[in-house]
Order: C-alpha cells, then sequence, then structure tokens
C-alpha cells in the first residue's frame, strides 16, 4: 500500500438494508469507487432480487463500528456477462485510485482490502446487527490464464495467492506499494492434486484410499475486463472513456 492510502474511504461494505427501519437485512460483499458517483463489485454481490422495501447500499466508515449507509442503484452486470458489476452511488472518490497499465506477470506482488468474516450477532431486541471485519491482504500474481468456467464463458484472469473468503468478492486489486488497480477479486480458485493414488495392500486385500490435497487460489479480472464496465451510472459509455488517471509505479 502506497504512504498516505485510506482503503476504507473509497472500499466500501456492500449491504442489503431495510428501508422501512434502516436497519441491516443482510451484508453482500466489497464495492469500491472507480470514480466521483460510481461503484466496481462482483456481479454476484448484487445480482439477487430483493424484496419489496429493500435496497442494496455500500457503507463507508465514518467513526470506529459506525457506517454510513448510501443507497447503490442502477446495477448493471458487465455487458460481456462476466462477473462483474457497476452501480451509481451518491459519493465522490477521495483516493482517486490509478490504473496499473503495464503487463502483469506472474511473481508480481499484490495487495487489496476488502470486508470478509462479517459476524452476525443479534441486539437486546433481536435485531441483527452486523460486525464488518475490514482486511488487508497481501500476496502475489501466480499465472495468467484463461480461466474457463468463469460467467459469460472463458475469461482472462490473473491466479493469486491470495485467501478468498466470503466478503472479499468485489475487492480491487493492487500492484504493491502503489494505489494503482490491476484487477477485481471475483472467485476462489478450487485446484485438487492428487497426493497419494488408491491401492491394494498386496498381504491384507485391504483399499486404500486416494488422498486429494485442494489448493485454494483468488481469482481476479484484468484491468482491460473491468474498463469495459458500462450502464447508466456511465451514461453507457464505457469506463475506458471515463477513468484516465494513470499511474506507472
Amino acid at each position: 500500500m502506497s504512504e498516505g492510502v485510506r482503503p476504507s474511504e473509497d472500499i466500501l461494505a456492500i449491504a442489503v438494508v431495510d428501508e422501512s427501519t434502516a436497519r441491516p437485512v443482510a451484508t453482500c460483499g466489497t464495492a469500491f469507487l472507480i470514480a466521483d458517483g460510481l461503484a466496481v463489485t462482483a456481479w454476484h454481490c448484487v445480482r439477487d432480487p430483493l424484496k419489496p422495501g429493500q435496497r442494496y447500499v455500500v457503507c463507508r466508515k465514518r467513526g470506529p463500528d459506525v457506517y454510513d449507509p448510501f443507497p447503490l442503484s442502477d446495477i448493471v452486470q458487465h455487458p460481456a456477462g462476466r462477473d462483474l458489476a457497476l452501480g451509481r452511488v451518491p459519493l465522490r472518490a477521495s483516493q482517486r485510485f490509478a490504473l496499473f497499465m503495464p503487463a502483469v506477470q506472474p511473481g508480481m506482488h499484490v495487495w487489496t482490502f476488502g470486508y470478509p468474516a462479517t459476524q452476525l450477532r443479534h441486539d437486546a431486541h433481536g435485531n441483527n446487527v452486523f460486525a464488518l471485519g475490514p482486511r488487508y491482504l497481501e500476496g502475489y500474481v501466480t499465472r495468467t490464464f484463461i480461466y474457463p468456467e468463469g460467467p459469460g464463458g472463458p475469461s482472462p484472469a490473473h491466479e493469486l495467492d491470495i485467501q478468498v473468503p466470503g466478503g472479499l468478492s468485489g475487492a480491487p486489486i493492487f500492484f504493491q506499494g502503489t494505489d494503482a488497480i490491476l484487477g477485481v477479486v471475483f472467485h476462489a480458485h478450487e485446484v485438487e492434486t492428487v497426493e497419494s493414488f488408491s491401492s491394494v495392500d498386496p498381504v491384507t486385500g485391504e483399499r486404500q484410499p486416494e488422498i486429494v490435497r485442494v489448493i485454494y487460489f483468488g481469482l481476479a479480472y484484468p484491468l482491460d475486463t473491468l474498463l469495459e464496465l458500462r450502464g447508466p451510472a456511465t451514461d453507457d459509455r464505457p469506463l475506458r472513456e471515463l477513468v484516465s488517471d494513470v499511474q506507472k509505479p
């Protein structure tokens, strides 16, 4: 993270609130401000239809354990069906994150910030109370490849040696030591490796089961996919035309 960056100002938790009571109903992941009034997240965080009287909001921290909700509207999925979404929010981007334009290579160190592992409690009246737990995580790019199973068909992706617990989807990925975005978290990729094949003991005849180890990697869409986002919040112009702040480390 570069000096002076305050990620919690522009990287925000997503929640569903009941408009009649202003109380949270659920938390849904992470969003970030890519420009004034424009929020990006993973589509699966905001795709579910809501009950009447409910709406999606983003939550900006105002003080210790105090978050203010702001409506997230005009939500649309990536035009190619990717697991990305764009929406409108009544907020100005204070951090003005840059874009990482050089080619992303395996071994590059990266960091992210988001809202995984939110804890649910109940107050004295039985109402839901969500304790947001923002986390800073870092790792490195293990490879860039075509992910064959993504929404909208095979898509370019960065595979990351970073844990992706629930709630981190939609978080931006930054080049280490900078505030330059190079991707957006959308999935935890499961890879199986066989540590021991099944066999039969020649003396006892007992069958020994196969032992499979599961390894998890984070997956992030690359910057080019992010910049294809468009919708009512951008007057149907692609983000590429609206976001011009470029940082070269």
